[in-house]
């Protein structure tokens, strides 16, 4: 069975690697393509998988239409002569509108419930959606749901270890701080966290632990110092073994809940998935970005970090939500699977 993948973030690389390689090992052949976005293709080559290069976007209305006619060109050329029997992707509404005129199933995975738009696409052009049954007011017409996390598909405990040697960068203790860009579609009209309000963050947080930060922007001049530069295909153990991650990344506050560490998740965003491990688990702690949103944040951080049994409590409760929760890459390789005898 042939598979075309489009890949437009670093998260998306790691949502479909480990079922990538299993099923090469069983006869299936890939075609991956791949957005120039951030650490996407670094990551593609960390874990050995081939990929065509789509290029950068852009940041502004007329640089975004002009990779929407690109990225549209150049996923129809390959569809047309690698010939695909099934197309799969995470919310990628140029590969709904391209595998539709070629007639060939789009399996497309979503968790993200401000993408009006391209679910609209979707559904237009008949892409088979499934996502967490998390998800806010799914259309159950169009959406099937799973009882997992994206994070599942590389976090889950059958399939993922931390690694400790991390520590030989970042020291035994120490607080993750992120930073995002606030550039995707979702976060467009909405502020990110200016530069006077991290440095107030790194500053209060300093007071407790070693805090390293990472970033999507540059930071102000007294951060630079305390950003980390580490392998991209590192991240998750650089999580794993944090005491607190705090910051904008709805991924990687996810990331952290699956790992069993506390996260404060400051964005003004509202998500299914980040609401449900904030008031059904407990696991991610969720504030906006405005000032009120910060002293929150921060406050929660505090009285976290000042109870001596904060890491055997998110561990347990971690533990318990992950009892509930499926394998999300066998239930992915099992849709192949199924289309493939269908």
């Amino acid at each position: 069975m042939k598979i075309l993948v489009d890949i437009g973030h670093p998260a998306h690389v790691h949502y479909f690697r480990n079922l990538i390689k299993q099923l090469e090992t069983e006869g299936y052949t890939f075609l991956v393509l791949a957005r120039d976005k951030e650490v996407t293709h670094s990551l593609l080559d960390a874990y050995d998988i081939p990929f065509v290069d789509k290029g950068k976007g852009g940041k502004a209305f007329f640089d975004r239409i002009d990779y929407t006619i690109r990225s549209l060109f150049l996923i129809n050329q390959h569809v047309r002569s690698f010939k695909p029997d099934l197309c799969l992707s995470f919310y990628s509404p140029y590969l709904s509108v391209v595998s539709s005129m070629q007639s060939i199933p789009h399996i497309m995975f979503n968790d993200t419930e401000s993408q009006l738009m391209i679910t609209w696409i979707s559904r237009i052009f008949n892409s088979e959606i499934h996502s967490p049954d998390s998800y806010i007011n799914p259309d159950l017409r169009f959406q099937k749901l799973f009882k997992s996390y994206m994070e599942l598909a590389y976090l889950h405990p059958d399939i993922y270890s931390p690694d400790s040697s991390i520590k030989n960068i970042t020291g035994d203790d120490y607080i993750l701080l992120r930073f995002v860009s606030n550039q995707a579609s979702h976060d467009l009209g909405y502020p990110g966290i200016d530069h006077e309000e991290k440095v107030r963050m790194f500053r209060f947080l300093s007071e407790f632990k070693k805090v390293w930060i990472s970033s999507e922007v540059e930071l102000p001049e007294e951060l630079v110092e305390h950003q980390l530069s580490f392998p991209p295909n590192s991240m998750h153990d650089l999580i794993a073994n944090a005491s607190l991650l705090i910051g904008g990344s709805a991924t990687m506050s996810s990331e952290a809940a699956m790992l069993g560490v506390p996260s404060i998740h400051i964005n003004h965003n509202e998500w299914g998935y980040i609401k449900e491990l904030d008031e059904k688990y407990n696991l991610v702690h969720h504030f906006k970005t405005d000032k009120k949103g910060i002293d929150g944040a921060l406050n929660k951080s505090k009285m976290i970090l000042e109870n001596k049994n904060y890491s055997s409590i998110y561990r347990k409760r971690s533990k318990g939500m992950l009892s509930e929760k499926i394998n999300l890459n066998d239930y992915m390789i099992s849709i192949i699977k199924e289309k493939e005898s269908n």
